[in-house]
């Protein structure tokens, strides 16, 4: 009968024991025995969300509010998380609302931190209870170092294009033109003027008017003869720098 007595107390103690640890687990991971006092709020993002997992606080002002119940990706949407959330109905949350993933101190947990939308209204209905995730500061940062590298490695893309073989020969041909055609200007002029001297001879005297009308037309084609000379001169120093240093060139020399 002793016998009997000691299993039924020790069988007990062990139903007691393990009621309580379930009790502990439910209560330690908070899995619905008051989920009545908690709306369920949605988040759907493309921005990385790591630091953050299931149970995750979220923080108002420094104070827990709930936190997170879900994390998944969202079937809808190719590439785009879904996040669920948990938060006590008593905080109302403004609609426009946002959260960002935050932590504390340098090397602290990380928890989400509200920011209330102080010109929206309130939310009283599960259809609106839906908020945006924004970038953090170094979110942010990193977002802008992504975008300048890509700029950086367009423009070096763009010039490596550039100093191809095929069009430095083309400008380099282009170049040797312009130089001979440059080289017989004065002799296009002398000839041209030679040729307008014997016009003069031929019409008279009466015909100077002609003349006169182009030695005009002559000094001008001469201004901008010379004006072509200089350019193509501006254009081979230009080209024979580049080719010297196409880095300063284009980006300038560095301080």
């Amino acid at each position: 009968m002793e016998r009997n007595v000691n299993y039924v107390l020790i069988g007990g103690m062990f139903f007691v024991i393990l009621i309580g640890f379930i009790a502990f687990i439910l209560w330690f991971g908070r899995i619905g025995l008051n989920e009545d006092n908690f709306r369920t709020y949605t988040i759907t993002t493309s921005y990385d969300i790591s630091g953050i997992t299931v149970k995750t606080p979220i923080k108002y002002k420094g104070i827990t509010i709930g936190h997170i119940k879900h994390i998944g990706f969202d079937t809808t949407q190719l590439g785009m998380v879904k996040i669920t959330l948990l938060i006590q109905k008593s905080i109302p949350i403004a609609k426009g609302s946002s959260v960002l993933i935050d932590s504390q101190g340098l090397a602290g947990l990380s928890y989400l931190a509200l920011r209330q939308n102080l010109k929206g209204e309130i939310i009283t209905s599960d259809s609106d209870a839906i908020l945006t995730l924004d970038q953090g500061f170094l979110g942010k940062l990193s977002s802008k170092a992504d975008s300048a590298l890509e700029e950086i490695l367009g423009v070096l893309d763009s010039a490596d294009k550039l100093l191809s073989e095929k069009n430095v020969a083309h400008i380099s041909n282009t170049l040797a033109s312009l130089d001979r055609f440059s080289t017989q200007l004065p002799v296009l002029s002398q000839n041209l003027n030679h040729m307008l001297h014997q016009i003069n001879k031929q019409l008279g005297e009466e015909q100077g008017s002609v003349l006169s009308l182009a030695s005009s037309t002559l000094y001008q084609t001469q201004k901008s003869l010379q004006h072509i000379d200089i350019f193509l001169q501006k254009t081979t120093n230009l080209l024979n720098k580049f080719d010297r240093d196409p880095y300063s060139t284009i980006f300038g020399a560095s301080k």
